[in-house]
């Protein structure tokens, strides 16, 4: 999913946490680091493992988003069925000290969808 913006700013970190979130490590080469690890084993240790799963999200906007400071993950929500499903609301800070907002669902796949809650 892609957003544009007035000035492409917002758009592009959206795009770039999009990309970051649905990449798994180790899938580029040059970049081993860049995505988050395999979700697996975080999925089958909830609720147990939320806030390792938590921190793994904020390590990885920080290491891969430099344009974001100050960045808060919260967990809104969390399904343990057939499919695990995980929404967060992230917050973060922009170099001009704005504050955005913006949600985050994965699913049991690992796959991740994004869109801004607020500016």
């Amino acid at each position: 999913m892609f957003f544009s913006d007035s000035n492409g700013q917002i758009s592009d970190i959206i795009n770039n946490i999009h990309c970051i979130f649905n990449t798994r490590q180790g899938t580029i080469p040059g970049r081993e680091s860049f995505g988050l690890p395999d979700l697996t084993d975080v999925y089958a240790g909830f609720p147990n493992t939320v806030d390792d799963f938590l921190s793994v999200i904020k390590k990885s906007i920080n290491a891969f988003e430099p344009r974001l400071y100050r960045v808060d993950v919260l967990l809104q929500d969390m399904h343990k069925e057939n499919n695990v499903i995980v929404s967060l609301e992230i917050k973060a800070t922009l170099s001009n000290n704005n504050n955005f907002f913006i949600f985050s669902k994965f699913g049991g796949n690992g796959r991740s969808e994004i869109g801004i809650l607020r500016e």
